[in-house]
């Protein structure tokens, strides 16, 4: 209902994109975790890179639908934060908008 208000409507419309990007963000990162885990990467070494100094293709290609399942997951959230126009939003919402687009990883290229 606070949607439709003419004056906290936007903002509740910003909180809820905030939300859902949050959200989504999250499951990325439980995404790119499980890729770590199917290549059996411990957090000190390359993922893939075997002890010999070969790459591991099968580990790799095992991660391969995680990291697919992130990179969406990313470009959803990052879309959600797109809808949202900070014109007329209260001050700490608008802060708020802001700061998640400027911490938000920038796109290839």
């Amino acid at each position: 209902m606070a949607a439709w208000l003419p004056i906290v409507g936007d903002d509740v419309h910003a909180l809820r994109a905030l939300a859902g990007a949050s959200e989504l963000a999250a499951r990325a990162g439980r995404s790119l975790a499980e890729a770590a885990q199917e290549t059996g990467w411990a957090g000190t070494t390359v993922p893939g890179l075997t002890s010999a100094g070969s790459i591991d293709t099968a580990a790799l290609a095992r991660a391969g639908p995680a990291v697919r399942s992130a990179a969406t997951l990313l470009t959803r959230a990052e879309g959600a934060l797109a809808t949202v126009s900070t014109s007329r939003l209260f001050g700490p919402v608008r802060e708020t908008v802001d700061t998640a687009r400027r911490s938000w990883p920038p796109g290839p290229g």
